[in-house]
């Protein structure tokens, strides 16, 4: 769930993004721009949320906690709509002509530094934990948490070329579309790699958990043919249906 709810305040940021970038009017581009802060500010806080629910980190289990991570996030949306009256978010806005059309240079004021540390920090501590978890994992574990790590790297780039000013089109923010090319990433690691059937940690908890034997059965058939010393036709169907055969005769 909080995927898809990424991935939507991926794409709202992305939507926001166009429409201000198609804009010719100043006042439609501001608007847009504003709009857009709904997602800027909700993909830092959900991938850090999906990262702690991923690797069940017990701590950001409670709602509470994740709530008050959208504290700041708030705060800088209602600071965003009356920029105005104290020029906290941009400091200044100047239209700026390029072949590509009219884009707007902002110049950033305090708070907007804040809210992008603190976006930063998320980043960065639900990258860690999914590090913490790569080092613990092997096999098709660890591809998982390869891929999701490997595609986290991509919003990185895309917004510190935004920040720095290293954008080859000035005033275009490339990070939502660099998101987007991380939800298409970790999509093809849930569809091909099954990445969130059974979270790893969760299924250590579980195994811990349980106090009787277990059989761990997977589509090698034969080899647990091998371990019960079955005859090779013999698959488990007809095992358990013989067994249920001689309770009923019993």
């Amino acid at each position: 769930r909080t995927f898809i709810l990424l991935m939507l305040a991926t794409a709202q940021w992305g939507v926001c993004a166009f429409f201000e970038s198609s804009a010719y009017i100043f006042q439609e581009k501001f608007i847009w721009s504003k709009f857009s802060y709904f997602g800027i500010t909700a993909v830092p806080v959900l991938w850090f949320i999906f990262c702690a629910e991923y690797t069940q980190w017990a701590y950001w289990r409670d709602w509470k906690g994740k709530a008050s991570l959208f504290i700041i996030p708030i705060l800088t949306i209602t600071l965003v709509f009356t920029n105005e009256y104290h020029k906290l978010i941009w400091s200044s806005i100047t239209p700026v002509s390029k072949e590509t059309g009219i884009w707007l240079d902002y110049g950033h004021g305090f708070a907007f530094w804040i809210n992008a540390v603190y976006a930063y920090l998320l980043l960065l501590a639900g990258t860690y934990l999914l590090f913490k978890l790569g080092i613990k994992s092997t096999g098709l574990f660890r591809k998982q948490v390869a891929i999701i790590i490997g595609s986290a790297f991509i919003p990185w780039i895309g917004n510190a070329l935004y920040l720095f000013d290293l954008n080859p089109l000035p005033g275009l923010d490339l990070t939502p579309l660099s998101f987007s090319l991380t939800g298409l990433l970790i999509a093809w690691g849930l569809t091909s790699l099954k990445m969130f059937d059974l979270a790893p940690i969760a299924r250590d908890a579980l195994i811990e958990r349980i106090s009787d034997g277990i059989i761990v059965i997977s589509d090698a058939i034969q080899k647990f043919q091998e371990l019960m010393w079955l005859p090779s036709p013999v698959c488990l169907h007809e095992v358990l249906s013989a067994c249920r055969r001689s309770d009923e005769v019993a």
